[in-house]
C-alpha cells in the first residue's frame, strides 16, 4: 500500500545543478570570447596579497558567472600569479565565459623544503591564503553588489604543482580527518578556515583542476568530496605520481609525503567521487610547461569535465510546489526509496535528479513521466537532499530528507 505523501513548498531556484539537464549553448565549454580583461586587486587586508582577475571582454549577457581560482607552482618558495601556466589557464577559462583569477599566496625559503614539519605548517598557511581568496569573492558578492558578477554557488579552484597541492587540500582536507601533526599546523594558522582575512564567509568550492598535485594522505578522500580533474606525468620526480616524498627523484625520501594523481584516482573511484585523470606516460614534472601544445588539451579536457557541474541560466519558468507540477514525492522523510507519482498530464523529456549539499548529482534519470517512478536511495548517507524535476515547460527543486 502506498504511504501518504508529504508535500513541501520551497523557495524557487531558477537554475539546475547540472548542465546534463540544461544546455549552456557552448558557453563554459568552448572559447566564445576573443579577448579578456585583466585587473589586479588586493584580496586580503591581512597579508596584502593580490590577485589578477580575468573576465571575458564584452560579456554583458549573463548576470552571474562561475568563478575559478588558480594557484601557481614553485615549490611553495617561488612563482607568481603571472606565470605562463596561470596566464594560459585563466585566459582559456575566461574566454569560455568564466571569471578566472590567479592569486598570490605565502612563500618560504627553498632551504625550508628540507624540514618536513616546517613545510607542513607552511602549506597550511598557503591553504589559508587560498581560502581567503575564495572568501574575497563571496564577501564582494554580499557587500559590494557583486563587482565581478560571479555566481557565489559556483566557485572552483585549481593549481599547478605546489598550487595544485594547495588547491587539493583546500577542497579536500577536513580538520577531523587530519592526523595530529596536520591538526597542529592547522591550529597554528588560525584553524581550518585560516587567518588570512575575509572572515565570516564560506570557502567551500564545487570542484578542482589538479595539474600535477596531490594530497598528503589518501584518507582525506571521502564520498562527499567535490569532483576533480587531474593531469600528471607518471615519471614525475618532483610531485610523485604515486605516494612518495616530494623531490623523491633528486633529494631523497625524507621530505613531505604526497600521494599524487595516479594513486588518488582509484581511491576517488572507490568513494564514488567524480574524477578524470590524464596521464602523460614517461613525462616528468609539469610537461605542459616544456610542451606548450599540451595546454590546449588541458583547457579542453578540464572545461569539458567541469561543464557537467555548471548551472546555466534558465529560460524555463520555475514553479513553487510539487502539487503545482501535478506530481507527488513520498515518503518524506525517506529511508530507502523515494517515489514520484504523476497525477496530471504526462510529459516528454522529464529530467529528475537527486543532489547532495555539495552539488553532486547522485541520481539522474531522463525519460518520459510515468504514473509512478522510483528513486533508489538506500545506499546514500542520511541528510537533506535536493530533488530536482524539470519538464519541457517548468522546473522546481524540492527538499527531501533521508532519515
Amino acid at each position: 500500500m502506498i504511504k501518504k505523501h508529504v508535500l513541501l513548498t520551497i523557495a524557487l531556484i531558477a537554475i539546475l545543478f547540472s548542465a546534463q539537464a540544461q544546455d549552456c549553448d557552448g558557453r563554459y565549454l568552448e572559447e566564445i570570447f576573443d579577448n579578456v580583461d585583466v585587473s589586479t586587486v588586493v584580496y586580503s587586508d591581512v597579508t596584502g596579497f593580490t590577485m589578477d582577475i580575468y573576465q571575458p571582454a564584452g560579456d554583458e549577457d549573463i548576470e552571474e558567472r562561475p568563478l575559478i581560482l588558480f594557484a601557481h607552482g614553485g615549490s611553495f618558495s617561488a612563482g607568481t600569479p603571472q606565470t605562463q601556466t596561470m596566464i594560459s589557464m585563466c585566459t582559456a577559462f575566461a574566454k569560455r565565459g568564466y571569471v578566472a583569477a590567479s592569486y598570490q599566496y605565502s612563500l618560504t625559503n627553498a632551504i625550508n623544503l628540507l624540514d618536513s614539519v616546517f613545510m607542513i605548517n607552511h602549506v597550511m598557511k598557503a591553504v589559508a591564503d587560498g581560502k581567503s581568496a575564495v572568501r574575497y569573492f563571496r564577501k564582494d558578492y554580499e557587500e559590494n553588489n557583486n563587482t565581478y558578477r560571479i555566481d557565489s554557488e559556483q566557485i572552483f579552484v585549481g593549481g599547478n604543482s605546489a598550487g595544485a597541492i594547495l588547491a587539493m587540500h583546500l577542497a579536500y582536507l577536513q580538520y577531523d580527518e587530519a592526523p595530529d601533526y596536520i591538526q597542529t599546523a592547522i591550529d597554528a594558522n588560525g584553524g581550518i578556515e585560516g587567518n588570512a582575512g575575509n572572515d565570516g564567509y564560506s570557502s567551500d568550492v564545487k570542484g578542482v583542476v589538479n595539474l600535477a598535485g596531490g594530497l598528503n594522505q589518501l584518507s582525506f578522500i571521502d564520498p562527499n568530496d567535490v569532483p576533480v580533474v587531474s593531469f600528471h606525468g607518471d615519471a614525475d620526480e618532483v610531485v610523485p605520481y604515486d605516494c612518495n616524498s616530494v623531490f623523491w627523484g633528486t633529494l631523497g625520501n625524507n621530505l613531505v609525503n604526497i600521494c599524487g594523481s595516479g594513486t588518488m584516482q582509484p581511491v576517488l573511484d572507490y568513494n564514488g567521487v567524480p574524477n578524470s585523470l590524464t596521464t602523460y606516460p614517461g613525462a616528468d614534472h609539469v610537461p605542459w610547461e616544456s610542451s606548450p601544445g599540451i595546454y590546449e588539451e588541458i583547457h579542453t579536457t578540464a572545461s569539458a569535465f567541469l561543464y557537467d557541474y555548471i548551472e546555466c541560466e534558465s529560460t524555463i519558468s520555475s514553479i513553487e510546489t510539487l502539487e503545482d507540477m501535478f506530481v507527488s514525492a513520498y515518503p518524506n522523510p525517506a529511508q530507502n526509496n523515494i517515489y514520484l507519482q504523476w497525477n496530471g498530464d504526462r510529459h516528454e523529456n522529464v529530467n529528475i535528479q537527486l543532489v547532495n549539499n555539495l552539488g553532486q548529482v547522485l541520481y539522474i534519470n531522463n525519460g518520459n513521466s510515468s504514473s509512478i517512478q522510483q528513486i533508489e536511495a538506500a545506499g546514500l548517507p542520511r541528510g537533506v537532499y535536493s530533488l530536482i524535476i524539470r519538464t519541457e515547460k517548468s522546473q522546481l527543486i524540492n527538499k527531501i530528507l533521508l532519515d
